[in-house]
């Protein structure tokens, strides 16, 4: 991976939102021991949740290689309680 890389939803609840955080990480996916530069995926929900509610997350996260641009996506079901 080169650089940090940039997520988005692409469907969910206005009060949720995604964000990388920069830090080292292990990538276990890859059974490697030792920290690389990465980042860790925060899902946060911001301002007032007023009532209970069930949401899909749909994200996509975006990133370089040294072989060109890649994507992968995901889903979450998310709670949200007052």
């Amino acid at each position: 991976m080169i650089g940090l890389p940039e997520v988005e939803i692409i469907e969910g609840a206005p009060e949720l939102s995604l964000a990388i955080k920069e830090e080292q990480v292990v990538p276990r996916r890859f059974d490697c021991v030792n920290k690389v530069p990465g980042g860790k995926l925060i899902l946060t929900a911001k301002g007032s949740v007023t009532e209970k509610k069930e949401v899909n997350l749909i994200w996509r996260l975006k990133y370089k290689t040294k072989e060109g641009d890649r994507q992968t996506s995901g889903t979450y079901i998310v709670t949200l309680f007052p």
